[in-house]
C-alpha cells in the first residue's frame, strides 16, 4: 500500500492491497462466496484456519483468477508466500478452549 493511500483514506482497506486472506472457522455455506469474492479482488493468498476441533489448515493460492489449493491438512505448515511463516497447527490444539455445554 502507498503512502499516499494510507494518508488518503486510513480507515480504508483496498483489496488489491491485501496480500492474505484468512478466515478463523467461517460458516460452511459461506466459503463458496468468500472464494469468490477473493478471487475476483485478485487476493493473492486465502486461507481457512478451522480451530473447532483438531486445528486443520486450508491454503490456497490465486492463479489465474482461480485459487488453487497449496494445503490441506494438521501437523506443521510452512511457506515462503506472501511471507516466511511456519504454524505448528498441532501447538493451537493445546492453546484452544473447548466449547461449554
Amino acid at each position: 500500500m502507498s503512502l499516499e493511500r494510507i494518508l488518503a483514506a486510513p480507515a480504508h482497506i483496498y483489496a488489491d492491497d491485501v496480500l492474505l486472506a484468512v478466515e478463523v472457522v467461517p460458516p460452511v455455506d459461506d466459503l463458496g462466496a468468500k472464494h469468490a469474492e477473493y478471487a475476483e479482488a485478485g487476493i493473492p493468498h486465502y486461507w481457512i484456519l478451522d480451530i473447532a476441533a483438531q486445528p486443520k489448515l486450508t491454503a490456497y493460492r490465486l492463479v489465474d483468477g482461480v485459487y488453487e489449493q497449496d494445503f490441506n491438512g494438521t501437523g506443521v505448515f510452512m511457506t515462503d508466500q506472501p511471507f516466511d511463516l511456519r504454524i505448528d497447527l498441532d501447538a493451537l490444539r493445546a492453546r484452544v478452549v473447548p466449547k461449554r455445554e
